[in-house]
């Protein structure tokens, strides 16, 4: 009976051990949800909002009528359309990279998560495949634009990956001249440090460890800059070169001339009707509410509309730079031109 009251018992531990947390390395580094929601839909609808105040200039009234007669469905549409390649590839990259960084451990136990764990290699194939469809549906123009070779601003995905070199070999090397300093002051300083030995720090020259930094930030950076900067991928409507049989009041002459994209072009023929490039926001039957390319707003009845012509609005169309990859392998046409531009569409108009 003693000895068995000797025998001490075992009791549990206070400070029970955590059960190892994944490595930063494995660890994922934001929610893919969170990625997707952002780089799907609160940047999208930020840049729509955007466009609708550059397309007025700011002015009030004019934003007023653009929200009146607005298309949500073509403006959202044509947000995503005209970046659908490369929208797709960063999706399906940032997936591919995330679920080949993600131990199956990690996994969360949720009825999808479970079956993309189970079946791991199908879902990276899968994703291989919708990568190289995407791809075959961007722009040549959208990786390297060759009609702004010199230019250093982020008008394609070469220049904004070379934008993120700088930025990384810049930040590591300022990291190190930080560290270097500190490490001199540290011996110049003769007095003890009593504080506990830090871990090693990681080393500056190692990549980012976000994958959304190689993947949806270039083509977050490409469609703000492209559809913000760019004048001609602001409006959502078709282009049209409209004449009509008079000289609307609101077209005063220094406003006929003020059109930067068509300088001495906007103006009567020698039939006295007037032509200019604009789009058609109301038609309600009897009138149209038309915005010029230079920011006029007018109203004009349907009986004084001579013509109105679809036209492309970029000044540098090139249907073979111009057309996605799948479009060059199919059609091998390079006469095939699905609009004249609106400048040689207007200088017709005005010649006849």
């Amino acid at each position: 009976m003693a000895g068995t009251m000797d025998e001490p018992h075992p009791t549990a531990s206070p400070n029970p051990s955590p059960s190892p947390s994944p490595t930063p390395e494995e660890a994922p580094s934001g929610s893919v949800t969170e990625y997707l929601f952002f780089f799907l839909g609160l940047l999208p609808t930020l840049i729509s909002a955007v466009r609708i105040y550059l397309i007025a200039h700011g002015d009030r009234s004019t934003m007023l009528e653009l929200l009146r007669t607005l298309n949500v469905t073509a403006l959202m549409l044509d947000t995503f359309i005209r970046f659908i390649g490369v929208i797709g590839m960063a999706v399906t990259a940032f997936l591919f990279l995330r679920l080949r960084r993600l131990p199956p451990t990690t996994i969360r136990p949720a009825w999808l998560r479970r079956i993309v764990s189970a079946h791991r290699r199908t879902a990276l194939w899968l994703l291989a495949g919708t990568f190289t469809i995407f791809l075959s549906s961007a722009y040549e123009e959208e990786f390297f634009d060759a009609d702004n070779k010199l230019s250093w601003t982020p008008d394609d995905l070469l220049r904004i990956y070379a934008w993120l070199l700088v930025i990384y070999v810049v930040r590591a090397l300022a990291i190190l001249t930080r560290r270097r300093y500190l490490a001199y002051r540290a011996e110049r300083t003769e007095e003890p440090t009593e504080q506990a030995p830090a871990s090693p720090a990681r080393n500056p020259w190692l990549p980012w460890r976000g994958v959304a930094t190689y993947t949806l930030l270039p083509v977050a950076v490409l469609m703000t800059w492209s559809l913000l900067k760019h004048t001609d991928d602001r409006m959502w409507l078709p282009s049209q070169v409209i004449t009509i049989d008079h000289n609307p009041a609101a077209f005063t002459d220094q406003q006929i001339r003020r059109d930067a994209d068509f300088p001495y072009l906007n103006g009567r023929d020698m039939d006295g009707h007037f032509s200019f490039v604009g789009y058609v926001l109301d038609d309600n039957g009897t009138s149209q509410t038309i915005l010029s390319s230079n920011g006029v707003l007018v109203t004009v009845g349907e009986d004084a509309i001579t013509s109105h012509e679809a036209c492309q609005y970029e000044p540098t169309y090139d249907v073979r730079a111009d057309t996605p990859f799948v479009d060059r392998l199919l059609n091998h046409d390079d006469r095939w031109h699905p609009a004249p531009t609106c400048e040689d569409l207007l200088r017709k108009v005005l010649a006849r």
